[in-house]
């Protein structure tokens, strides 16, 4: 998966039903245009937490996280925050308004003893919480917070003064009546840990911030209490803090109700196709989450997704061949069939070619399929086999470059393999070195100078014309396998889909910007340069707030 998929006819994502587990049912040729409104949940900034392949940490790997983001801040009243960006050498810090109040300048202890100083004039306070942020400047490279749901019952808290060191204590959290809800402090917990400062940090078993500490009196008595990280996210844009992919929120919902394998969205953004189990695809409008109509005609499970640049036609691909619908009609166009199609596997993935900018050139579309069979080229319109790459064998996902001249393919061998379009050359075979596991996932960046390849808990990275390793991203569960990979269009994050959910990275660091938690199979980046979609057990639309 890569951005592209949209640019050229939309994302396209697959997987072998064996791994899937789909069921096996009867079908015929169907098209339901009814509109059926989908209900929308509050926006909310972070989901589920993560299942199995994500193991918690110990306590020691808990402390040692907290120590590097816990700051303390003194020049109001005392008191503790976390970092939780960073532009550049410009780093951002969570606190509580009480810790700001009466300062007119301040100083940020990090955790290797060096004093920064703040400017009062970097406030920012927050309305209807209380939170605030401040910002200082270092050339040094300090570690981010990563965030996760304020859900869990068991928690860390974290709290440290401008002379003192960082600790850190079980927390557990309880229902409290009555809370303060006005100032944000819907979190109650009780800890052994009872620092006199505040703005002490919450972490959950994963070593992520979830929630930032404050204290209250309810009938005169003390209570620890603290305000979610999604409080933050949502209310970051209104004090015109940008955190970019890591400050994403959740903007749509459609709850499709069952495990997706593809997903594909049209080049304008507003239209979403998915599978929708045996012999089904659905189209929704991705604005309002309607249901535009539900396609049926393969009579087998649904594994790959395409929409042409046009949005005239969705390509499906299965066991059986290739679909090529009229969607609007719900009419098959045409179908392609493959010559022992079951003995190879389904169709893995899809993409489309984009035109040729030669004005000679003929403007049928180009539709490009990987199987076990290998990489295969077809005339969109007529349904003709072009090609078959010599050597490509047992291709698990496809992804081509902006300018159509070059295509990446992941295999069971656990190699990337880079190929002119033109004359099918192997240009180049990448060897990720792990060859007890498959390469399932490809992606190449929008200026065609990255390749990423994906397997089980980690993705690489190279340069894509010399072949030459730039990066390996080590962050997913060592039983995660990693579904699908996206470059953001303005190349500086790669998302990656995976069991143990979706995760952002900065490039070209490779650091990890956000933990989106729920499993995932499938995800793509829209054409507005600041939305994620994400195919799980539902179809998720992220967005960056500004």
């Amino acid at each position: 998966m890569q951005w592209l998929k949209w640019i050229l006819g939309g994302a396209t994502r697959s997987r072998r039903q064996g791994r899937l587990g789909f069921g096996v049912g009867t079908g015929a040729i169907a098209l339901s245009m009814a509109l059926m409104p989908v209900g929308l949940p509050p926006v909310r900034a972070i989901a589920a937490e993560p299942p199995t392949p994500n193991p918690v940490l110990s306590e020691s790997q808990i402390a040692r996280i907290a120590e590097d983001v816990t700051v303390a801040i003194a020049g109001g009243n005392l008191g503790t925050g976390a970092i939780v960006d960073r532009s550049g050498d410009v780093y951002t810090v969570l606190t509580t308004n009480a810790v700001l109040a009466g300062g007119e300048s301040y100083q940020v202890r990090t955790a290797d003893g060096r004093r920064h100083p703040v400017a009062a004039s970097s406030v920012k306070r927050f309305p209807l919480v209380d939170l605030a942020t401040i910002a200082f400047t270092s050339e040094v490279d300090y570690p981010v917070a990563t965030f996760g749901p304020s859900e869990g019952d068991r928690l860390y808290l974290s709290a440290t003064a401008p002379e003192g060191p960082t600790l850190v204590a079980r927390a557990d959290r309880f229902n409290y009546p009555t809370v303060n809800l006005s100032a944000g402090y819907g979190l109650i917990y009780t800890s052994p840990l009872q620092p006199t400062t505040q703005g002490g940090v919450l972490f959950d078993p994963w070593g992520r911030v979830v929630a930032i500490r404050g204290q209250f009196d309810r009938d005169g008595t003390p209570v620890n209490g603290a305000i979610s990280i999604e409080q933050f996210l949502e209310l970051a844009p209104r004090v015109g803090l940008n955190l970019g992919w890591r400050g994403m929120v959740r903007s749509n919902w459609i709850r499709v109700g069952q495990t997706i394998a593809a997903i594909a969205l049209s080049s304008d953004g507003a239209i979403v196709a998915n599978d929708a189990g045996y012999d089904a695809i659905q189209l929704w409008e991705v604005r309002s989450g309607k249901l535009l109509g539900t396609l049926s005609g393969h009579g087998r499970t649904v594994s790959s997704l395409a929409m042409s640049p046009d949005r005239r036609w969705l390509v499906s691909g299965s066991d059986d061949g290739v679909r090529v619908w009229d969607w609007r009609s719900g009419r098959i166009a045409r179908s392609i069939a493959i010559d022992r199609a079951r003995e190879n596997g389904p169709i893995a993935d899809l993409a489309i070619l984009p035109p040729s900018r030669d004005p000679t050139a003929p403007d049928d579309l180009t539709l490009v399929t990987a199987s076990g069979f290998g990489v295969r080229l077809w005339n969109l319109e007529t349904g003709e086999l072009l090609d078959t790459l010599e050597g490509s064998a047992g291709a698990e996902a496809i992804a081509i470059a902006a300018d159509g001249r070059t295509l990446a393919s992941a295999h069971q061998d656990n190699t990337v393999k880079i190929w002119t379009v033109d004359s099918g050359e192997l240009l180049s075979t990448l060897n990720a070195e792990t060859p007890e596991y498959p390469m399932e996932a490809v992606a190449i960046d929008r200026a065609g100078e990255t390749v990423a390849g994906g397997t089980y808990g980690e993705f690489k990275m190279w340069d894509l014309q010399r072949g030459i390793r730039k990066l390996t991203v080590r962050g997913h569960g060592e039983k995660a396998l990693i579904r699908a990979l996206a470059f953001s269009p303005d190349g500086r994050a790669i998302a990656s889909a995976s069991d143990d959910g979706v995760k952002i990275w900065s490039l070209p660091q490779g650091q990890l910007l956000r933990h989106l938690h729920r499993p995932a199979i499938d995800l793509v980046f829209g054409p507005d340069g600041r939305t994620l979609m994400v195919g799980g057990s539902d179809i998720e639309t992220w967005q960056i707030p500004f």
